[in-house]
């Protein structure tokens, strides 16, 4: 795999799309009782999202920013990853501090927000776990035996 900035915006972008897919589909099944209420489900479905994908962006650019730089520093493909997953776990959590804050949605300490926010990190795990080679194959020292 080439270490060029478009193969390192390609990884991330994948991350981002695949944790919004990952909170929108969670995020819906609870909010809608695990599909209870079917009339909601589309509205949140689309506005999930919208919505999701408009708060995060923030977060795909960051990453884009920590693989480059690991790249750039010629770290091995386990520490480029789990550099990516640790920040990338902090990172979950704005968009969601942000949404809560602005959209009034009330005290992330209470069961639904402790729970909406469990979710958006989940997502942000899910989206990274499934980079987890091509970021590997990003890394300095980088064999294809080992993997």
């Amino acid at each position: 795999m080439h270490k060029d900035i478009g193969s390192i915006t390609w990884i991330a972008l994948k991350i981002w799309l695949l944790a919004i897919l990952f909170n929108t589909t969670m995020g819906t099944a609870f909010l809608t009782g695990f599909f209870n209420y079917t009339d909601e489900i589309e509205l949140l479905i689309i506005y999930g999202t919208l919505l999701g994908a408009m708060y995060s962006f923030p977060v795909f650019v960051i990453l884009c920013i920590i693989i480059y730089r690991c790249v750039k520093k010629q770290r091995t493909g386990s520490r480029i990853f789990k550099t990516v997953l640790l920040s990338g776990i902090m990172l979950s959590m704005l968009p969601f501090l942000v949404f809560n804050n602005v959209w009034g949605g009330g005290s992330f300490w209470t069961h639904e927000g402790s729970m909406l926010l469990s979710i958006a990190v989940i997502s942000g795990i899910g989206g990274m776990a499934t980079q987890f080679k091509p970021l590997v194959k990003l890394g300095a020292a980088y064999k294809p035996e080992n993997l």
